[in-house]
């Protein structure tokens, strides 16, 4: 036989060898994973296609039956050799899509496909033996079709095998493709001299055995570190990313502007929390941690922290207000919402608090305001209808007094009919009081101003107060001296020590109890000036301080609302203008007053009046005496109550005047136009029809400049204060008037 031959055929050999090698190795492996199996398959095939090539070699030299079938066994294994050798590269490089995974499926079809003419003894090739002892393969025209499609394959394979070069650090897998893919060309398409097929894959092999040896491909220790290399980069990456996730949630966590606590369900102690809770509470995270939450409360929460936990851990979310306490036993607010979370793999809560302190104190004063802002409306709109009422009233007393003071001269002196007069005269008085207690409460009553002792006043007054209450109630007098002056009237704000410890007296249980009439100093600042009864805010100071306490039944929140309301009273009988109108006269002296009460705690009144900066002379009251005083001329008056009128007209001509009168500020101005040279002084009423008394003034000094002017009202000199602009009077009646009262004010008109 020619060398050739034995070259050709010891190549064979070594390359199946090789393989057979390579099979023991993969075997000897193990077959666990796809890559294994894959690579099987492939040597498998590799092997078959050896074999085969080596039968067609012998059969040349040989007596073997059919040697034909020996060259179309070479032609079925290359076609099974394509997609195996694609199938491991993809598998290897890790890069098995779609289009890999249809050309792997497309490859056994397509050697199911040869099957056919290999069936039918239609070979695909044919072999044919030279004169220097080497075979070739003749391909037929299908053969040429399949191989153009196996190298194909090859090339793919060869791609993707120096694709993964950069991860793999070899190509010895890629130069053995390469290496295969140059033999078959060469020795299947080109005619050579030479066994180049059996030497290039000889080659092949060989550099497929060589990198599978060299990076020791199916070591199962070689996997094993390389998984366990894998895993240990893997865990690092993770424990990075989770001290970096642990570092961002814990900037956030301290960052936040609300508290943050983590409580155990199952303990109920603090976790963890974060810098803002330190900060709110005066503690480090060490101390707070691992106590208790109740431990940092005042006291007043809507439910206890086992009832918050059982709530937790039943999975509702809460919200509530709590007090809380920090080291330092400052007191503050919290709004605090719970939620039950799973943290570390145990039950907790998770609870977030906001400091609502200011927030709670705003709301209050704003509460406060708004009570304040109510109670006012509430107090001028009722002050309003009893200022109109004790106007409307003294209107109609003004005549009845002046009548009865008339009538009573004429009477015999000591007769019966004069005691009845007098009677009648002390009932008017009576409900002129009356009506100054309701102008008192519109704030709009008469303040005669003089320097006024509070403790000298309920000394003085101790007397009237003893018999006023119940002889069961024991009062007592804690009085201070040295007290600043107030500038008041003497005889409301005995009205109001009287109102105060008479509504205390009947405060008593079955009548029976301490009242407790104390005075003192005080210097109040804006926050202890604060009351709903007052319109304005007072200013900052000194002030002389009025305290009534007793020890009866107390007040409910409702009683407190409604007490200084008119016609208010919880007593079975009683006007209920006690109360009201001291809140009227405190307000016109520029004073506060505050309530403390509680149901079966007894009641303390507090009045603060404004020390007086300056002595003021005290008033001296007139003896109702009848006037000695008489004039002469015309007087005309203007007034639309004719009680008012015909008594004023009575007691100008007793007093020697001449009576003109109108019944309307019209009326009046179109008498005095008339009149004007031949009237002395016009008596004008300041509430009329068409016309009211201010007009009418201003109306009559445009007609006669020097005309005197004497104006009436049922309200006070103060609250009718001729508005600026307007012509002044030269005097000012306040009704009801005393008979001497008119003719004072008349003879200090016309001086």
């Amino acid at each position: 036989m020619p060398p050739l031959f034995w070259l050709d055929v010891s190549a064979l050999l070594v390359a199946a060898v090789v393989l057979a090698a390579l099979v023991l190795l993969v075997v000897g492996a193990g077959l666990a994973t796809r890559l294994s199996r894959l690579f099987l398959v492939f040597i498998s095939v590799e092997i078959f296609w050896l074999v085969s090539s080596l039968l067609l070699r012998l059969s040349a030299w040989l007596p073997l039956p059919d040697p034909m079938l020996y060259g179309h066994l070479v032609g079925l294994s290359l076609i099974l050799m394509a997609p195996s050798l694609l199938a491991f590269a993809a598998e290897y490089v890790g890069r098995r899509g779609r289009w890999t995974s249809s050309a792997i499926w497309s490859g056994i079809v397509l050697a199911a496909i040869a099957l056919i003419p290999f069936s039918r003894r239609q070979l695909l090739t044919r072999p044919r033996l030279l004169a220097n002892g080497t075979t070739v393969v003749d391909v037929t025209w299908q053969g040429v079709a399949i191989a153009i499609v196996l190298c194909v394959y090859f090339v793919w394979a060869m791609v993707l095998y120096w694709q993964a070069r950069r991860r793999t650090g070899e190509t010895y897998l890629a130069w053995s493709v390469a290496v295969l893919l140059a033999g078959f060309v060469l020795g299947s398409v080109i005619n050579v001299p030479i066994p180049v097929t059996s030497v290039t894959q000889t080659l092949s092999v060989v550099l497929l055995g060589f990198g599978v040896v060299s990076r020791q491909l199916f070591n199962p220790l070689r996997e094993r570190t390389a998984a366990l290399s894998r895993e240990i980069a893997e865990r690092t990456r993770t424990e990075v990313a989770l001290r970096a996730s642990e570092q961002r949630f814990r900037t956030i966590f301290d960052s936040a502007n609300d508290g943050i606590a983590v409580f155990d369900l199952a303990t109920g102690r603090i976790l963890d929390v974060n810098r803002r809770t330190c900060e709110m509470f005066g503690r480090t995270r060490e101390e707070i941690c691992g106590s208790l939450g109740a431990n940092l409360s005042a006291g007043e929460t809507p439910f206890t922290q086992a009832e918050g936990l059982a709530r937790a851990l039943a999975g509702e979310q809460e919200t509530f207000e709590w007090l809380a306490r920090d080291r330092a036993g400052r007191h503050f607010w919290l709004e605090v919402s719970t939620r039950r979370a799973m943290i570390d793999g145990g039950e907790r809560m998770l609870v977030v608090a906001r400091d609502v302190t200011e927030r709670r104190e705003a709301a209050e004063q704003q509460r406060q305001l708004q009570a304040r802002v109510f109670h006012s409306q509430k107090l001028e709109s009722l002050g309003v209808l009893a200022g109109g009422i004790a106007h409307d009233f003294n209107n109609l007393l003004c005549g009845m007094l002046g009548f009865a003071e008339i009538a009573q001269t004429e009477a015999p002196q000591g007769s019966r009919l004069a005691s009845r007069l007098q009677r009648v005269q002390d009932a008017a008085i009576r409900a002129a009081n009356l009506c100054r207690q309701l102008l008192a409460y519109a704030g709009r009553g008469r303040v005669s101003t003089e320097a006024v002792n509070l403790s000298a006043l309920v000394s003085e007054m101790v007397d009237l107060a003893r018999a006023a209450i119940t002889n069961k109630a024991d009062l007592r007098l804690d009085l201070a001296s040295g007290l600043p002056f107030v500038e008041g009237d003497p005889a409301q704000l005995t009205q109001v020590v009287l109102n105060l410890v008479i509504n205390a007296s009947e405060a008593l249980r079955d009548g029976r109890g301490a009242i407790v009439v104390s005075t003192g100093i005080r210097q109040c600042d804006r926050r202890m000036l604060v009351s709903p009864y007052q319109h304005d805010e007072l200013p900052e100071g000194e002030y002389v301080c009025l305290r009534v306490a007793d020890t009866g039944v107390g007040m409910s929140e409702e009683t407190k609302a409604r007490l200084f309301d008119p016609f208010f009273t919880t007593k079975f009988a009683g006007r209920g203008l006690g109360l009201s109108a001291v809140v009227g006269i405190v307000r016109k002296h520029g004073g506060a007053i505050q309530v403390e009460s509680r149901e079966g705690s007894g009641s303390a009144f507090t009045v603060l009046f404004p020390a007086a900066t300056a002595v003021v002379a005290a008033r001296v009251e007139e003896s109702p005496t009848r006037p000695s005083w008489r004039g002469s001329g015309t007087i005309l008056v203007v007034d639309d109550e004719p009680a008012a009128r015909e008594s004023a007209h009575v007691m100008l001509e007793e007093l020697g005047f001449d009576v003109l009168e109108a019944t309307d500020g019209l009326a009046g101005v179109e008498l005095f136009r008339a009149r004007a040279d031949s009237i002395t002084a016009v008596l004008l009423d300041l509430t009329m029809p068409r016309m009211g008394g201010a007009q009418a003034l201003a109306a009559m000094r445009s007609i006669r400049p020097e005309v005197r002017v004497v104006l009436m009202s049922g309200y006070s000199e103060a609250d009718v204060g001729v508005r600026g602009g307007a012509p002044a009077p030269n005097g000012f009646l306040e009704k009801p008037f005393r008979w001497s009262e008119l003719a004072e004010t008349l003879r200090r008109a016309l001086a």
